[in-house]
């Protein structure tokens, strides 16, 4: 008998850990990802193939990889995206409408330039 399930909420609570798990941008079905206990800086171009991912809680100062050049949304079912640091890709996403149905956007900046800008 195959046992199988779908893991659609994850959080990773652990400070100290250095490496991202390689298999973590393959959880095609994930919903929600809150790694903002998790210390990465910039999230890999993986977290583009998360297709299903409607909530990322990211560390602060944590900013966003590129995302392919294609018309496509990133996320399409994005909706909440929490602490990222706005920067020249934050910004293009956002200008772009890359995030078709994001509802609530939490930026962390103390540079208030980079701030207006991706608005």
């Amino acid at each position: 008998m195959l046992l199988s399930f779908v893991l659609k909420y994850l959080r990773i609570n652990h400070p100290s850990l250095k490496r991202r798990p390689s298999s973590l941008c393959n959880l095609s079905d994930q919903q929600t990802l809150d790694i903002k206990n998790y210390c990465v800086k910039c999230l890999q171009c993986g977290i583009w193939e998360m297709q299903k991912l409607r909530h990322l809680s990211v560390p602060y100062q944590t900013t966003l990889p590129k995302c392919s050049d294609n018309g496509d949304s990133c996320l399409p079912h994005l909706q909440t995206l929490s602490a990222t640091t706005p920067n020249r890709e934050t910004a293009a996403l956002i200008i772009h409408s890359r995030f078709l149905n994001l509802i609530k956007l939490t930026l962390n900046s103390l540079d208030m330039g980079k701030t207006k800008k991706c608005l």
